[in-house]
């Protein structure tokens, strides 16, 4: 039994929030790993809060997966980032980039620069 249930407290899991207003792919990115406000990380949120943010999540999750992919085949998380607003464009909106980002994934045109085969980034 641990202290908080011995002192008769439960613990609280931290919230699942998305931020409302996300200012660059950089806060969405720390939004995935780190959570914002102390609350929950958005890649460890369960079914229930995804569908709470329904939107919102769907709309970011190509970002999200695309940049992870890249930091699996060897992309640090900044690198990942500039070069997929390098694609987009920088004078998009951050919303823009998300839509072109969830086109792309829903006909399978990745620009080249972000696929990767898999046998040779698993040597």
């Amino acid at each position: 039994m641990d202290a908080a249930a011995e002192n008769g407290r439960a613990t609280r899991r931290p919230r699942a929030t998305l931020c409302k207003r996300p200012k660059d792919l950089y806060e969405l990115w720390n939004e995935w790993e780190l959570g914002i406000h102390g609350g929950v990380p958005a890649k460890h949120f369960s079914a229930a809060e995804r569908g709470a943010n329904k939107l919102n999540f769907s709309l970011r999750r190509n970002f999200w997966g695309k940049a992870n992919e890249m930091a699996r085949a060897g992309w640090s998380s900044a690198a990942a980032i500039n070069e997929i607003i390098n694609h987009y464009g920088s004078h998009l909106a951050l919303t823009d980039i998300l839509k072109l980002m969830r086109k792309d994934k829903k006909k399978n045109t990745w620009p080249r620069s972000f696929t990767f085969d898999t046998e040779s980034t698993a040597q």
